[in-house]
C-alpha cells in the first residue's frame, strides 16, 4: 500500500505522437478532467520503432480486421489537445535491440519538471536512470497475463493457443520487463473467433482498469499485489518469449483458423444451443448435477436464469423465457407434489424490452422481483400484485447504469446490491463487479460502494444467482466467463461486507461436465426443498 499527500499529484506522459489511440484518449480525458492530477509534461518520442511485421502476418491480421470488426474501435486515431501550460518534450531515446534509454541530458529535463508519477503510453521497453525519477514510480500496462505471457502481440497468442482467458497488468516499471510491481490484473474472456476482436476487447478492458486504478490511487492510496524488492525468491517464468510469428507460422495459423472457423460454421448449420432448467427436490443442496431433472423449452426457446421461492409452503420457480430473436421474458412454474414435476403458468411478466434473472425475493410479506434491464440502463424493482401472475413497477432503484443480473442481500441492516456493470461500450457485461447499499429498499438512496468496482475480473464477477447462507456462511455465486458466455459457476466464501470492505475467496465451482452435450451452466439458487440451475446443451436443428 503506498500514501499519497493530498497536493495535486504532478503527471508525465510517456507518448510515441500526440495522435493517440482512443483508448489512450479514454484515460487522458480521465486525468485531464481530475483535480488531483496535474499533467506537467507530454514526453514525445521523436524517433518511435515500428517492429517488421511479417509479410503473411500482415495480410492475417488485415484480413481478420475487415472480417471481425468493432465498435466502438480502440484504435481509431485522434489528437490530443493540451494547455500551454503542459510542457512538451521531444526526447530521442538512445535504442538497443528492444530497449530505449534515455541520454543523461534528457533525463534531465524530466527531472526539472519533477514528476511524481510517469504514464507510459508510447516508447518501447524502458530502461535506465528513469525508472526511479518518480517516487510513485512508471505505470504501464502489459497487455496479457504476465504469469503466461510476456512478449507479444496483445491478445493475439492467446487465440491461437485457444487459452479461456485473456490477462491483462497494470504494473510499476522495473528493469525486469514484465516483472514489475504489480498494481492490478484483470481477465476478460477470448474470443476465439477473432484476433482483432479480441485484442480491441482487451484493450477497452486494461483501458478501463487503468482508469479505476488511477482513481483508487487520487483517493489516498493504491494497493501493491506484490513488491518485487521485498522478496527472497523470483517469480518463475516457464513460457516462452512470444513474439510476432513468421511467415510460416502466420500461414498454418491462417490455415488452421480457416478450418476451425468453417467447421464452427458447418456445426450451426445442424446443431444449436439451448438453455433449460435443472432441478433437485430436497431439503439440503443436491451437489451433484447429474442429478438434476430437466425442465426443456419447445424449439427455437429457451428457459435461463432460474429462480425459486415458497409462498404458503407451495414451491415456485421465475424464469428467462426467449423465443428466436425476441425480447426475453419472465415465465413462471409451480410444483405439483402429487405428480413430482412443474406446471408451466405462462408469462408473468412482459415488457417492450428485454428482460432476464427474475430475482424474486419475499420481504415483509410481500414479494418483489429485480428483473435484469441492463437495456433500458435502469435497475427497475417491481412488485407482486397478484402472485406469481401479476407485478408492477414498484421503483426505480438506481437510473443511467448499465447493469445486468442485479442481486440483493440484507446484510447487518442494509441492503446491498450486487451487479455485473458494463462502464464503457467496449467492454462486456462480464466482468465488473459493483455493489451499492442503502438502509431502506422502497425509499433509501442507494450509495456506492467505496471500492467500486469490487471486482474486474471475467472469471469472477458476475453474478449467478442469490447470495445465500449456508451452514453460517455467505456463499455468492459468480459466472465463470471462460471457453464462451456462462460457461461456469464459481462459488465465493463472503469474508466480510461492509460500505467501505468486500472480501471474498473462492472455495468452489462447477462446469459443465456431467452430460456429453453440455455447452455452460450460468445459475445457482437454493432454498431449503429446492435447489436449482440452469444448463445450455447443443441441440439439433432438424
Amino acid at each position: 500500500m503506498v500514501k499519497i499527500d493530498n497536493k495535486e499529484i504532478k503527471v508525465v506522459i510517456l507518448l510515441n505522437s500526440t495522435t493517440v489511440p482512443s483508448w489512450v484518449k479514454y484515460i487522458w480525458d480521465y486525468i485531464e478532467n481530475h483535480p488531483k492530477y496535474n499533467v506537467v509534461s507530454i514526453v514525445i518520442n521523436s524517433n518511435p520503432i515500428s517492429n517488421p511485421n511479417a509479410s503473411f502476418y500482415r495480410l492475417l491480421r488485415k484480413a481478420d480486421r475487415f472480417l471481425f470488426k468493432y465498435s466502438p474501435d480502440p484504435f481509431k486515431r485522434t489528437h490530443l489537445n493540451f494547455n500551454s501550460e503542459v510542457k512538451e518534450l521531444n526526447i530521442r531515446p538512445i535504442q538497443k535491440r528492444f530497449s530505449d534509454y534515455f541520454t543523461p541530458e534528457d533525463i534531465q529535463k524530466i527531472k526539472d519538471v519533477d514528476p511524481e508519477l510517469i504514464l507510459r503510453f508510447g516508447f518501447r521497453i524502458i530502461r535506465g536512470e528513469i525508472l526511479s525519477i518518480p517516487k510513485y514510480g512508471i505505470w504501464s500496462l502489459h497487455h496479457a497475463d504476465h504469469i503466461v505471457n510476456r512478449g507479444g502481440p496483445p491478445g493475439f497468442w492467446e487465440v491461437v493457443l485457444n487459452e479461456p482467458n485473456t490477462g491483462i497488468t497494470l504494473q510499476t516499471l522495473t528493469e525486469d520487463l514484465d516483472g514489475g510491481k504489480i498494481i492490478a490484473k484483470s481477465f476478460i474472456k477470448t474470443d476465439y473467433t477473432s484476433f482483432n476482436r479480441n485484442q480491441a476487447a482487451l484493450y477497452w478492458s486494461a483501458a478501463e482498469l487503468f482508469k479505476n486504478k488511477l482513481d483508487d490511487f487520487s483517493k489516498g492510496e493504491v494497493h501493491l499485489d506484490k513488491v518485487v524488492d521485498n522478496v527472497s525468491l523470483p517469480e518463475f517464468y516457464s513460457h516462452p518469449l512470444y513474439k510476432d510469428p513468421d511467415n510460416l507460422t502466420s500461414l498454418k495459423i491462417g490455415v488452421r483458423f480457416l478450418a476451425k472457423s468453417s467447421i464452427r460454421k458447418l456445426k450451426d448449420v445442424f446443431y444449436g444451443e439451448q438453455w433449460a432448467i435443472g432441478y433437485a427436490i430436497k431439503s439440503d443442496i443436491e451437489s451433484s448435477f447429474f442429478r438434476y431433472k430437466g425442465l426443456y423449452p419447445p424449439k427455437n426457446c429457451i428457459w435461463a436464469d432460474p429462480f425459486c421461492v415458497k409462498k404458503d409452503g407451495e414451491l415456485f420457480l421465475f424464469a428467462e423465457q426467449k423465443k428466436g430473436k425476441e425480447n426475453g421474458e419472465i415465465i413462471s412454474f409451480k410444483y405439483d407434489a402429487p405428480t413430482k414435476s412443474f406446471k408451466n403458468l405462462g408469462v408473468v411478466l412482459k415488457e417492450p424490452f428485454h428482460l432476464s434473472y427474475p430475482f424474486v425475493f419475499e420481504q415483509d410479506n410481500h414479494f418483489y422481483m429485480i428483473p435484469e434491464s441492463g437495456s433500458i440502463n435502469k435497475i427497475v424493482l417491481y412488485e407482486s400484485i397478484d402472485f406469481p401472475f401479476k407485478w408492477t413497477q414498484k421503483r426505480v432503484l438506481i437510473d443511467n447504469i448499465a447493469a445486468y443480473d442485479a442481486t440483493l442481500y440484507l446484510h447487518e441492516g442494509l441492503w446491498y446490491l450486487f451487479a455485473s456493470i458494463k462502464p464503457i461500450k467496449g467492454m462486456s457485461a462480464n466482468e465488473q463487479l459493483h455493489i451499492y447499499f442503502t438502509d431502506n429498499l422502497l425509499e433509501g438512496t442507494w450509495q456506492p460502494h467505496k471500492l467500486n468496482p469490487v471486482k474486474h475480473d471475467a472469471r469472477g464477477a458476475r453474478p449467478a444467482g442469490k447470495i445465500f447462507e449456508y451452514k453460517n456462511t455467505i456463499y455468492r455465486p459468480a459466472q465463470i466467463a471462460s471457453y464462451k458466455y456462462g460457461y461456469g459457476i464459481k462459488f465465493f466464501e463472503v469474508i466480510k461486507l461492509t460500505p467501505e470492505v468486500f472480501e471474498e475467496i473462492p472455495v468452489g465451482e462447477t462446469k459443465p461436465l456431467w452430460d456429453k452435450n453440455l455447452l455452460a451452466t450460468h445459475t445457482f439458487n437454493f432454498i431449503p426443498g429446492i435447489s436449482v440451475i440452469d444448463f445450455q446443451k447443443r441441440v439439433r436443428r432438424f
